[in-house]
């Protein structure tokens, strides 16, 4: 179709795609928040969880129970956490997680994983007695996992929302103007002179054919007003013709006519036209 990007069709379809791909991105983009929010609150509430636990223990049986806690906890094979007490003066003395000494509250560290290097955690950190602090940590990997994840299947449901838009726009546009064709073909041949044609009416009985039908009752009705327009020439030029006869034969006459009656057959003349 050499008129597809001008066609009406298209542009509807084509926005409609766009619009479909941009509402499947905000959706994507909502629901990406929403499950990062909701993995990142379940590792806080974890690690705040945790860190009370720890904290009563530190309550109750000091460095020493702090400690022993800890490395309960880290031979746990359900353990998902990373601890670690810090001196005065920032080295760590207790714990498996190697990572300099965060500052106090919730703080987004590096750690060095044993395995694959340097990666990121969500830790929260608690000053105890004598300038040490307790940090407690939780692996960002599987909410960043969670993430991309999330991106790659709206993004990929993004791209299949626009192939399917752009397969309508020309699936919708193809189909507009076929029907369109069929209602113009019958104007376009009573424009170059066959006042039988007519725009095709389907069987259907929708928007287009009612279309046609009104284009073919103008149609008819312009017929209608030719034929009438041919008539009134063909009876004027009839009427008309006696007359003008009569009048070629007065002018005729005057040619031959004698000097002193000129005048006279003249002004009978101009009488007869007015």
């Amino acid at each position: 179709m050499r008129a597809l990007p001008r066609s009406a069709a298209w542009r509807i379809a084509t926005v409609t795609a766009i619009a479909f791909a941009l509402a499947t991105f905000a959706i994507g983009f909502a629901v990406h928040r929403a499950v990062h929010s909701a993995f990142q609150n379940q590792l806080e509430n974890n690690i705040r969880q945790t860190t009370a636990s720890l904290l009563t223990e530190y309550r109750d049986e000091g460095l020493a129970g702090l400690t022993a806690a800890i490395d309960e906890r880290e031979r746990s094979p359900a353990n998902k956490l990373g601890f670690a007490i810090f001196s005065g003066d920032g080295k760590r003395v207790a714990g498996a997680l190697d990572t300099p000494m965060p500052d106090v509250g919730w703080r987004r560290i590096l750690f060095a994983d044993p395995e694959e290097g340097p990666d990121p955690a969500r830790a929260f950190s608690t000053d105890l007695a004598n300038g040490m602090r307790l940090a407690v940590a939780a692996d960002m990997e599987p909410v960043e996992a969670m993430d991309e994840t999330i991106i790659r299947v709206f993004l990929l449901g993004s791209l299949g929302v626009l192939v399917m838009g752009t397969i309508l726009a020309l699936g919708l546009a193809r189909y507009l103007k076929l029907r369109l064709d069929r209602i113009a073909v019958g104007s376009r041949a009573f424009a170059l002179g066959d006042h039988s044609g007519r725009a095709q009416v389907g069987p259907h009985g929708d928007e287009f054919d009612e279309l046609a039908a009104s284009i073919n009752a103008m149609l008819d009705r312009i017929a209608a007003l030719l034929d009438n327009l041919r008539q009134v020439t063909s009876d004027l030029a009839h009427d008309m013709r006696t007359p003008l006869t009569q009048l070629r034969g007065q002018m005729a006459a005057l040619l031959r006519a004698p000097e002193e009656e000129r005048e006279d057959r003249v002004e009978r003349a101009i009488e007869q036209c007015d």
